[in-house]
């Protein structure tokens, strides 16, 4: 039994460069070879400079690999590009995880310019503030997911908060 990636990956060579080396960008990446997806977004980069969704693919493997810069580079390509609110929250969350925290929430705000109720963009403000010793501004974004009816993102938010404090009495309070 041939599963659909791995016919897909054998019938690439019946198809133009650029559509094979999105299939097989697309099959490594599936199979978890991140190396190979580079390879081939790569050269996509170099057929397609101007598909947003090719340098969004390689920031993602590049965060896999923990190469934060590369992958902020290569997203802000995708947010030049297409100014959609993915890559803006993507390249929010790469410089938080290369531990730019103010350049996180600095990103994140311009989402929520785009999409006030934008979950992701908000729990990564109240991730950021928190990381940065700012409870008090951490708690009140959580209190704006809740008020969204993100509950859940919420008072898992909250716990964990409440942990970073040192008070595993409130966590439990949060998470019941």
């Amino acid at each position: 039994d041939v599963c659909s990636s791995d016919l897909a990956a054998q019938l690439s060579s019946r198809v133009t460069e650029r559509e094979r080396e999105k299939i097989l960008g697309d099959y490594a990446l599936f199979e978890h070879d991140i190396a190979a997806a580079i390879s081939h977004y790569q050269v996509l980069t170099t057929l397609s400079p101007e598909d947003p969704a090719v340098h969004m693919n390689l920031a993602q493997c590049y965060r896999r690999q923990f190469r934060f810069e590369l992958a902020i580079s290569e997203e802000k390509k995708a947010v030049d590009l297409s100014s959609s609110s993915l890559s803006k929250d993507n390249l929010a969350a790469y410089y938080f995880l290369s531990g730019d925290s103010q350049r996180a929430v600095d990103m994140a705000r311009e989402v929520l310019k785009d999409s006030p109720g934008n979950v992701q963009a908000l729990y990564l403000i109240g991730s950021s503030y928190l990381s940065m010793g700012k409870s008090t501004e951490a708690d009140g974004v959580w209190r704006q997911l809740l008020a969204l009816g993100d509950t859940s993102t919420a008072r898992s938010a909250m716990a964990d908060a409440a942990l970073v404090r040192g008070n595993p009495k409130e966590a439990i309070i949060q998470i019941q």
